[in-house]
Formats: structure tokens, sequence, C-alpha cells
């Protein structure tokens, strides 16, 4: 069995790692969408897509296709 070991993030991956773990638990569980986030860090869309997809491509996350608000967070120490 191999184990996954987490890449470090950026900073400004990291600091969107926090703002989606804290609108998660502050919503229900329902994540934030890329116009949230784009909005919370004053960056378009498209550039907080790029920033998820980051956090995807280092495991840090996971996103369902074709699917909104469905972003999720692998490990609990994200949350930090």
């Amino acid at each position: 069995m191999t184990t996954m070991v987490l890449l470090p993030p950026t900073p400004k991956q990291r600091a969107v790692e926090k703002f989606i773990a804290r609108y998660i638990e502050e919503h229900d569980g329902i994540s934030p969408s890329f116009a949230e986030i784009g909005a919370a860090f004053g960056i378009s869309d498209a550039a907080a897509f790029d920033l998820v997809r980051g956090l995807i491509n280092r495991g840090r996350a996971t996103k369902a296709q074709h699917m909104t608000r469905s972003i999720r967070l692998v490990a609990s120490e994200n949350a930090a």
C-alpha cells in the first residue's frame, strides 16, 4: 500500500485552503464558489479556479467534475 504525500501549498494556496475550510465550517458543509473565493481575495473567478486546481494537483483538495460547490479538503489539518 502506498502512502500519498501531500505537497506543501504555496502561500496563496494556503490562504485559499484556510478560506475554504472556514467557509465550509460556517456554511454547514457547503463549499464556496469560485466567484466567492475570487471576491474574498480580490482575484478573478479563473484565478480562483487555478488556485483550487493547484490544491487538487498537490493532493490537498478534491472537486467533482461539473458540480458546483463540490470542493472538499483532503486532510483535517488543512483547517488549522
